[in-house]
């Protein structure tokens, strides 16, 4: 029999998300980043990979595509080609593509329904 289980009210995801700000005040990434779209990718390309070879990726990366909008329209081969020594390179890349699409279609269509 399967149990069903109860989700989090909001006041509860509140009290959990403090316990972890207590208690992991001083928690830094070792990740570099200027922004948050720099952040999401590295994060993205971090899984199975170290964030040292991260940070060797990264820099080049960013300056072809320093924006969601470039990432969006670039094409897969192309961002293959900078994450390659990453583990996972093949998936990760087609994600951060989905990933970028979608936002954009989510911006672009938020913007023409105001």
């Amino acid at each position: 029999m399967i149990k069903k289980v109860k989700k989090a009210t909001k006041k509860e995801i509140l009290a959990i998300h403090q316990l972890f700000i207590d208690r992991y005040d001083d928690a830094v990434t070792e990740l570099s980043y200027t922004n948050a779209y720099e952040l999401v990718v590295a994060v993205a390309l971090s899984a199975q990979c170290t964030d040292k070879r991260v940070n060797l990726l990264t820099p080049e990366l960013f300056k072809k595509y320093p924006t969601t909008k470039e990432l969006a329209n670039a094409e897969l081969d192309d961002v293959k080609s900078f994450i390659n020594s990453c583990s996972f390179f093949n998936n990760k890349a087609k994600i951060l593509l989905l990933w970028h699409k979608e936002l954009k279609r989510y911006i672009m269509v938020k913007f023409l329904l105001m």
